[in-house]
């Protein structure tokens, strides 16, 4: 990776990394992109076969600084000249837009990124897009999009929150979007809204993309987790004093399922008709862990046709999702006569950004409120738990629908071709690969009167794809692990002893690692 001043290399000596034990003339039929250490592209569309050494098939090249080679040819590669691979899809891109694109933005990152992802790929950064926005004189990351939309099958909506106020008059809002990561994303449709709301209150989302206003921010009376520790303090407020699960809870994951929480007390007044629940809190990096060592990591070379088949099975997408919801999100729960009831869920914010997160609750009747948390442990850091009530039933917040005046990669260049693509939810889309990202430009309403404020909003859709990175074209020697969507209890338990053994390096290196952006900011 080209790295920030602040990052870590373990070392200035590199050593070749050779993928060991591959299967002799092992076929990957998954259409594939083939990223080697000098920055060569190779695109193998009907995939290729892999020896114990190396891989071939019928390829297409892409040099950097020479024209592209005009059709196939049978190529083969030295698997330890490979930096990275990825999938994709021709139905939504071509051959020459996959190879020239990027060639243009990645070639020269790669050559340096696949030195430090040989050696520990799980380290390497990794995110959904990013967007940032102006704070007082310098862009800061604002929110992550769609972050857990891995796949085709997985695309969905996502609605995040950017700036509670419409920024200086006489000047657009300027918003950039930008791809960090060793991924392929594919975006559909990016919707600016500006949300009118009572001066002095906050509309935040909740995980069905609807709008909450919040007029106070109340603290719980009591919060303890399912240790039955007081933890009040660390949740009554924001201030990135968060919550998150003892070590010993996570040990317990080794013998199965479990679930930690916060129970958490509230009070509301005689009458009230709702509560609602407010949550900052954003993913710790086991859910990444997960995804990067053990679904795909695990696999070796098939996690490019497990990515094949997210793309395209639905079937088999569809019971990835089904146990992945089980195991992901806050469920929250409500304390009936008869019991915990379910009450609702917090889904995932992601790894990068803390994000706040609604959810309204009918009162019936209670004064005296008591909600259970309840999540895998160490999944979350929650930053704070607040909420607010409804006495009587309040106008929704008047949402205004904007469009981008001006859309411009970061050389200053207007792309008009990019403010269509995400335009509307349709089957085209704004595909950006490692480095790329693009300036957005549009123009809020101000507030009517003294008594309203203007928040805005991002709405978008669409999914992404990882690269297999490094070492992960072979499961690691003597492992016996291999990710098998029916062995829930046994992804569980190689899930808390790796991250038990590789959260600090993790947490320590991750956010170092981004790759930079073509043109700078």
């Amino acid at each position: 990776m080209i790295f920030f001043a602040a990052c870590y290399f373990p070392s200035k000596h590199v050593e070749s990394v050779i993928p060991y034990g591959i299967q002799r003339d092992k076929p990957v039929a998954a259409p594939a992109k083939v990223f080697l250490r000098d920055g060569t592209i190779i695109l193998f569309p009907s995939g290729f076969t892999a020896g114990e050494t190396a891989i071939h098939g019928e390829g297409r090249r892409f040099v950097p600084g020479e024209p592209a080679a005009p059709d196939l040819e049978p190529v083969e590669i030295p698997l330890d000249r490979v930096a990275a691979m990825a999938y994709y899809d021709e139905k939504l891109t071509t051959a020459e837009i996959v190879g020239t694109v990027i060639l243009n933005v990645s070639a020269v990152p790669l050559v340096f990124s696949s030195l430090y992802c040989l050696s520990c790929p799980k380290c390497c950064f990794g995110s959904c897009p990013t967007v940032y926005t102006e704070d007082g004189g310098e862009f800061k990351l604002a929110a992550e999009l769609f972050s857990f939309s891995v796949g085709r099958l997985a695309e969905s909506d996502d609605l995040d929150f950017l700036a509670g106020s419409a920024g200086p008059p006489g000047r657009p809002f300027e918003m950039r979007l930008t791809n960090e990561a060793l991924e392929s994303h594919r975006i559909n449709w990016l919707r600016p809204l500006a949300v009118v709301h009572p001066l002095g209150t906050r509309v935040f989302p909740d995980s069905n993309n609807r709008l909450v206003l919040f007029r106070r921010f109340l603290p719980p009376l009591e919060a303890r987790n399912s240790l039955g520790e007081d933890v009040l303090p660390a949740v009554a407020e924001a201030d990135d004093r968060a919550y998150r699960s003892p070590q010993s809870l996570v040990e317990r994951l080794k013998e199965g399922p479990f679930f930690d929480h916060l129970d958490v007390k509230l009070k509301i007044p005689p009458g009230a008709s709702s509560v609602k629940l407010l949550l900052r809190l954003r993913n710790t990096l086991l859910s990444t862990l997960l995804f990067y060592d053990l679904v795909l990591g695990s696999q070796g070379l098939d996690a490019l046709s497990w990515i094949q088949r997210m793309n395209g099975d639905p079937a088999y997408a569809g019971r990835f999702w089904f146990l992945f919801r089980v195991f992901s999100g806050v469920r929250v729960k409500v304390l009936t006569d008869s019991g915990w009831r379910p009450a609702g869920l917090i889904v995932d914010p992601g790894p990068l950004a803390f994000k706040r997160l609604a959810l309204s609750i009918p009162a019936s009747g209670r004064e005296d409120i008591e909600l259970r948390l309840e999540f895998v442990p160490d999944n979350y850091l929650i930053d704070s738990v607040n909420y607010d009530y409804e006495e009587n039933p309040a106008a929704d917040p008047a949402v205004i629908p904007l469009e981008f005046d001006d859309v411009r990669d970061m050389d200053g260049r207007p792309r008009p071709d990019v403010r269509a693509l995400v335009a509307d939810k349709d089957d085209r889309y704004l595909e950006t690969e490692p480095g790329q990202a693009y300036r957005f430009f549009f123009n809020p309403p101000a507030a009517r009167s003294e008594e309203e404020q203007v928040s805005i909003f991002i709405a978008s859709r669409g999914f992404y794809n990882e690269w297999l990175r490094g070492k992960w074209l072979e499961p690691p020697a003597g492992s016996d692990y291999r990710f098998d969507l029916g062995d829930v209890p046994g992804t569980l338990r190689r899930l808390a002893e790796s991250w038990l053994e590789s959260k600090t390096f993790l947490e320590e290196r991750f956010f170092q690692t981004r790759i930079p952006i073509r043109g700078g900011w």
